[in-house]
């Protein structure tokens, strides 16, 4: 699916289902979604468990304050984010086990490419999230705030890093 110059807005469901195995490229783009549901859901589709992959390049989403911008259900994926925008919303991405579709540790992830970011990601204890900062990007939020993410690893690329001094008194 490529999309371009759009808006994709929903009131009462997800702005965008992919299902997995599928690919989407969508840029300079607005998703727009209200309450709690999400900007792009994805999910699998008869038990198709192929990894899916999403590139979000100059993307805004607009939210519902307990909405998340990407919400994952049972599903391996690779979300490319370049020059992404977060408005109205502190969740970045969730994942949902359903008990009824059989796939375990699903996979997810999440590239920033010269990307800041700031907001929350949670999981359920079935995802394994990782989190790569690639050219400069940064990230503040929480990651796991809900303490239940089976993996959480983040990953840095970098050509110069300076670590923070930690003192205990």
């Amino acid at each position: 699916m490529d999309v371009n110059d759009s808006t994709l807005q929903a009131v009462t469901t997800d702005a965008v289902t992919i299902y997995g195995g599928s690919s989407a490229d969508i840029n300079a783009s607005d998703v727009v979604f209200e309450g709690d549901s999400s900007g792009i859901k994805v999910t699998n589709s008869g038990d198709n468990y192929d990894e899916t992959v999403i590139n979000l390049t100059d993307v805004t989403f607009k939210g519902g304050e307990k909405g998340a911008a990407i919400t994952v259900e049972n599903s391996n994926v690779v979300i490319n984010f370049k020059n992404v925008v977060l408005e109205g919303f502190e969740n970045i991405l969730n994942t949902v086990y359903n008990y009824s579709r059989g796939m375990r540790e699903a996979t997810i992830e999440l590239n920033l490419d010269g990307q800041s970011l700031e907001g929350n990601i949670s999981g359920d204890d079935m995802a394994i999230i990782n989190l790569n900062l690639e050219n400069g990007s940064n990230y503040k939020g929480q990651l796991n705030y809900s303490n239940t993410i089976g993996s959480m690893n983040v990953a840095v690329s970098y050509t110069h890093l300076t670590l923070p001094t930690i003192c205990s008194v």
